[in-house]
């Protein structure tokens, strides 16, 4: 799951122009955390745990998360753009998703909101 979730990772990198590196943050057994950089200050960080198949997808700018999508034990919900701190589960907010449907997502917001 982690060294496939990292190869995923690889291979967005080559796709998506407007990703520029990969930085591995931390590595257990059973964890992993890196940033896909997008600028200085706008990143992608994604956090996997397989023993506890839980998932988390950031989108952080300046500090702070501004979009995600995150799992615990496989029940799926996103903290929207506009406002981040909420956990909405209704609908396609609710429903699985892999790390380059998040990226696509990120993709468009960014450029939906002008700040590619």
């Amino acid at each position: 799951m982690l060294d496939e979730l990292l190869r995923e990772a690889e291979t967005l990198l080559h796709h998506h122009a407007f990703l520029r590196s990969i930085s591995d943050l931390d590595r257990t057994d059973n964890a992993i955390r890196f940033r896909l950089t997008i600028d200085e200050t706008l990143f992608v960080q994604v956090y996997a745990n397989s023993r506890k198949f839980k998932y988390n997808f950031a989108l952080i700018s300046m500090g702070q998360r501004i979009f995600g999508r995150d799992s615990e034990a496989g029940a799926w919900h996103t903290h929207p753009f506009k406002t981040p701190e909420d956990h909405q589960t209704q609908g396609d907010a609710g429903k699985p998703v892999t790390l380059s449907a998040f990226v696509a997502e990120v993709e468009n917001l960014l450029l939906r909101e002008s700040l590619l």
